[in-house]
């Protein structure tokens, strides 16, 4: 089996469809997945809790590669605001549900080997492969983050795509140090950034595990984050799976396109069992 965490809010289904199914159509085992969501509306009207109609609809189509699969929707609220309500970084470049990976060794419901990804990923070959490396006295394993080696250091890690030894992150606070340092610093990528400073038993793995900037062809994890553009001036891109038209047009990328065509049918087929969801 592989167990795989995603966090977010309710506008973050898109990439979970894309994603899980790009899954779950590689693989043929058994996918635990479990959601941390929490509700902000009180910050943002935007910042609604992912629904129980959004992973109901998601485990159903898992399920059909894999009977066994599952996904456990746990909501965090108040876990989240007792220990970042006051948070220097609830407000910033990035939401605040980039901070709830920090939680994963606060949560009981979770296994001990948990791969952890970003909605904006999807797997190109099977991620069993990528679960499957060993972590034992590591509290993560993690890629080296493109941008940042060139301005934050060779061995800046990203966040994207981790697989969490769990025991062991409990074992030495890591996660906890990490929440400590996002509540009382203002930081730019703050839990990559908190991550990077607090851990000392990080694990760097291949940078085909979480590809940031062109496919290649041995890729496991293709990872449409934020990427920097040098031509025809220095700028930022940030387009993400579900965005077709920019896929087409600004990154030239085809290569999942018979992926969106299932993924349109299945946005559809949401819309229509839940018209207000």
């Amino acid at each position: 089996m592989i167990n795989l965490l995603y966090c977010g809010n309710k506008r973050v289904f898109d990439g979970l469809l894309i994603s899980l199914l790009s899954i779950a159509r590689k693989t043929d085992r058994q996918l635990n997945v479990y959601v941390f969501t929490v509700d902000l509306r009180n910050l943002d009207p935007k910042f609604s809790p992912i629904t129980v109609e959004q992973t109901t609809f998601l485990e159903k189509m898992i399920k059909k590669y894999n009977s066994d699969s599952s996904i456990t929707l746990l909501d965090i609220t108040g876990l989240f605001m007792s220990e970042m309500g006051n948070s220097k970084n609830i407000f910033g470049f990035y939401t605040p549900y980039t901070l709830l990976r920090l939680f994963c060794d606060k949560v009981p419901e979770l296994p001990d080997k948990l791969l952890y990804m970003d909605a904006d990923t999807v797997a190109m070959k099977d991620i069993g492969e990528l679960f499957d490396i060993d972590v034992e006295g590591y509290e993560f394993a993690a890629s080296i983050d493109y941008i940042g080696k060139f301005f934050l250091g060779p061995r800046y890690l990203n966040a994207g795509v981790m697989l969490i030894n769990i025991p062991e992150s409990k074992k030495t606070g890591v996660f906890e140090k990490a929440r400590v340092l996002c509540t009382v610093k203002k930081l730019y990528f703050p839990d990559q950034d908190a991550l990077n400073r607090k851990a000392k038993k990080k694990k760097r793995i291949k940078s085909i595990y979480n590809s940031q900037r062109w496919l290649r062809e041995k890729d496991v994890v293709r990872h449409f984050c934020r990427s920097l553009r040098l031509l025809p001036y220095p700028h930022l891109v940030n387009i993400k799976p579900w965005d077709e038209k920019g896929l087409h047009e600004v990154l030239h990328v085809h290569y999942i396109d018979d992926l969106l065509e299932e993924y349109k049918v299945l946005k559809k087929e949401f819309l229509m069992l839940y018209p207000e969801k």
